[in-house]
């Protein structure tokens, strides 16, 4: 390489070291569900940012419109912002379920599957009679007695809205 070429790639990485990592806070203003994009206005300057992207794809959050959010500027383009973070929203988008911890719709699929089997255990011991025994069943009904009693005080869970709607795992 020659000199000049050192003394320009040597400029260049000092003007790397130089960039400062953008952040902006701002409050949203405008949100385009749709386009996944919103127009935020900066706190300190009171200007626009438009085509703000409300997330990189695998996790997309649509914020409240007035919320305080904190913006990522991508190489120092303003053009290029991006939400980091915001202190209140309407809605969580997931990129797939596979990203996600939990599968809700499984999570409720297989806790109503649960729901049945305790049930008919339940209606199971309620409906037991005894059958007769040496000592004249009384150890028997003695525990099935306390058995209803204590079952009849609870009951199984009800998974019905276990869902956060907010929340969307998938396309």
């Amino acid at each position: 390489m020659s000199k000049v070429g050192e003394m320009v790639a040597m400029f260049r990485q000092m003007a790397k070291q130089q960039q400062v990592i953008g952040t902006v806070w701002a409050t949203a203003k405008e949100i385009d569900w749709e386009n996944k994009t919103m127009i935020a206005t900066g706190l300190k300057d009171d200007l626009d940012y438009f085509n703000v992207r409300l997330g990189l794809g695998a996790i997309v959050v649509k914020p409240k419109v007035g919320a305080r959010c904190l913006l990522g500027i991508i190489e120092n383009k303003e053009a290029e912002a991006h939400l980091l973070s915001a202190e209140a929203f309407d809605e969580i988008h997931y990129g797939s379920a596979e990203w996600s911890s939990v599968k809700g719709e499984s999570l409720v699929e297989e806790s109503n599957k649960d729901k049945v089997v305790l049930d008919t255990i339940i209606n199971a011991f309620s409906a037991f009679v005894p059958p007769p025994s040496p000592d004249g069943g009384v150890a028997a009904t003695a525990f099935l007695s306390a058995l209803k009693t204590a079952l009849s005080t609870q009951s199984s869970g009800n998974y019905t809205d276990i869902l956060n709607k907010k929340i969307k795992h998938g396309e």
